[in-house]
């Protein structure tokens, strides 16, 4: 019945056409269960359906997560919804990102500043999963 009823109050907000997002939309995301927030930038957040979060291939050290994102910006009236998968290796540490094109890229801040927001989404989705986290 829980997950019935935020999938009710959550496909409510996604169905809402007001003209962007706001601060207080982002709240009632917030306040939906089995969404967390993964992320906050400068002019959105991205939100993880923890619920949605599943290991599609467990081979330690190897893995592969998949889940359902909310990105919310205060730019465009459209909330981008996204199954996102990430790969990861335990002992290298190293996160690789399935893009929408379907090749595989490594998630390095040092080359991509983008890739320490992705990297959090992927460590949040790894702690939802196996309940620890990724990164050492």
């Amino acid at each position: 019945m829980k997950k019935l009823l935020s999938a009710a109050v959550l496909f409510f907000l996604l169905s809402s056409t007001a003209a962007f997002a706001t601060p207080e939309q982002r709240e009632q995301y917030r306040e939906i269960p089995g969404l967390v927030s993964a992320y906050t930038y400068e002019d959105g957040e991205c939100f993880l359906d923890a619920d949605s979060s599943s290991a599609d291939d467990y081979n330690p050290p190897r893995y592969e997560i998949s889940a359902t994102t909310y990105f919310i910006t205060d730019t465009s009236p459209e909330v981008v919804t996204r199954s996102i998968r990430f790969r990861y290796n335990y002992d290298k540490q190293t996160i690789f990102l399935n893009g929408t094109d379907g090749k595989w890229y490594w998630l390095n801040p040092d080359e991509n500043p983008i890739s320490l927001c992705q990297i959090i989404l992927a460590d949040l989705m790894f702690q939802q999963c196996y309940h620890v986290p990724f990164l050492r």
